[in-house]
């Protein structure tokens, strides 16, 4: 006689494993007995006791609850180094504008000097015919003062100039958003994938554990001789099957895992992510202005820095003006003190007259640029608007589709139960019972995975109107950056 001994053990939290040996019942004697070992329940409290321990144990600032899509969102945003770098980026364009600012508003200088001298010509009496009092002149001059240069900005080069790098400070904190947005969605995109995972796994341990009562069922039947033992052989190998699907997505959870994880600077990202519930808000909610988007304000801002820096270089053409002052102190004669200050302004106006065609060059490097920059903001409208529209269309194909994977759990649900019912009853083969519990446990996890594109679709449709994923609004508490 054939008899079946179930071991079941855990792997992991989320899945069990249960080994079916075919094997020899004692003494070869009819009416063998099938021993079922019940070992899953104790394992997996104990299992769960001691991962809760090892988090208690963990970083205390790791909590033990699930962490949402949200909070994952908010550390992304807080420490990614590649939002880092933008904004180390946006930090030097801010001081790029102060030194602009800094050529306009001119220079305040101090001064002290001493000057030693030996001239004859000044330290000695001038001689007849002249005649002057027989004293001699200081050979050593200490003194102290000050002097103030201001340009006189009359041909508008340096108010361009800074007009140039205040569009493009703007420009660099709007890329700052736009690598936010960008890493928020690669992170939001991850999760889902996770998700999907978790939704999948669901529904192929349903199929597992549907298979075990499908086995027990045909065991008890080859054991009085109402079907063959190759129908229950043919369940066995259809459960190693769905075995060795639980063990792939093992590994394909954990290389997204560590994605995830490098987004938020962590060695791993350990903690389960289940699948999703809750359906996404309405379409119309997100019909906003394409102006909100990011890049497209940093493209428009690049434009006007080069319409601004085509104006700075043609001023080059006209004259610079340049106002100056100066007060010194002179201590006087042996540094008595009765010395007398001096002081003078003076207007300046310089004209390169010739320059080598360095002029020319850099205006027309700026108008070639300035040309560049309108298309470059041109083809981004466009790809925007095809963007835009090719979300819209993806996020109702989506909900589409999780539409249709609803009604075709439905119908798989009612087709194996009334399979089940005819395998029990003998009047089904092994064979027709695992096409049905393949089929409902592929609509399953394509209704999880349906909801979890759906909700990939939102956040590609958020990203599209320069928005956050959902999700990143829906927490209140974000850590500090």
């Amino acid at each position: 006689m054939i008899s079946i001994e179930h071991d079941q053990n855990v792997d992991s939290p989320m899945r069990k494993r249960t080994d079916l040996v075919a094997h020899d019942t004692p003494g070869g004697l009819p009416g063998g007995t099938r021993h079922v070992k019940h070992r899953f329940m104790r394992q997996l409290s104990l299992g769960t006791v001691f991962f809760v321990a090892l988090l208690a144990l963990s970083a205390g600032s790791i909590r033990a609850q699930n962490r949402s899509l949200g909070k994952v969102l908010h550390e992304v945003e807080a420490t990614a180094p590649t939002l880092k770098a933008a904004r180390a980026n946006a930090d030097a364009s801010h001081e790029r504008k102060n030194l602009a600012r800094s050529r306009l508003l001119g220079e305040i200088d101090a001064m002290a000097q001493t000057v030693h001298f030996n001239d004859n010509r000044l330290t000695r009496p001038i001689a007849p015919p002249i005649s002057l009092p027989s004293l001699t002149f200081d050979n050593n001059h200490i003194g102290y003062g000050a002097g103030i240069q201001l340009p006189l900005d009359f041909n508008g080069r340096l108010r361009n100039s800074l007009a140039a790098a205040s569009h493009q400070e703007k420009a660099a904190k709007s890329s700052v958003e736009d690598v936010r947005l960008t890493l928020l969605n690669r992170a939001a995109t991850l999760y889902r994938s996770l998700e999907q995972i978790a939704g999948l796994r669901i529904a192929l341990q349903k199929q597992y554990e549907a298979l075990e009562g499908h086995i027990r069922v045909a065991s008890k039947a080859v054991e009085i001789g109402r079907i063959a033992d190759v129908e229950r052989l043919r369940l066995v190998a259809e459960l190693r099957i769905v075995e060795g699907r639980l063990a792939g997505l093992d590994g394909a959870e954990a290389g997204i895992r560590a994605r995830l994880a490098s987004l938020i600077e962590a060695r791993s990202f350990a903690l389960p992510v289940p699948p999703p519930e809750q359906e996404p808000d309405s379409l119309g909610a997100r019909d906003e202005a394409l102006s909100e988007r990011p890049d497209l304000r940093a493209a428009n801002e690049l434009v006007a820095a080069s319409r601004a820096q085509v104006k700075a270089n043609k001023a080059s053409y006209f004259p610079d003006f340049f106002a100056s002052a100066s007060w010194f102190q002179n201590q006087g004669f042996d540094g008595s003190g009765t010395g007398d200050a001096t002081w003078q302004v003076g207007i300046q106006a310089r004209l390169p007259l010739w320059t080598g065609r360095r002029r020319k060059a850099q205006v027309a490097q700026a108008k070639a640029q300035f040309r560049a920059r309108q298309y470059q903001e041109d083809a981004l409208t466009e790809a925007a608007k095809a963007e835009l529209a090719a979300s819209s269309s993806a996020w109702s194909a989506a909900k589409a589709q999780y539409r249709a994977a609803q009604s075709a759990v439905t119908a798989a649900e009612e087709v194996t139960r009334i399979q089940t019912d005819r395998f029990d009853q003998g009047r089904l083969s092994a064979t027709d019972l695992v096409d049905a519990e393949a089929s409902l446990a592929g609509v399953r996890s394509e209704l999880a995975a349906s909801l979890a594109r759906w909700w990939q679709a939102d956040d590609a449709l958020q990203l599209a109107v320069g928005l956050a994923p959902a999700a990143y609004y829906q927490f209140d508490n974000p850590p500090k950056q």
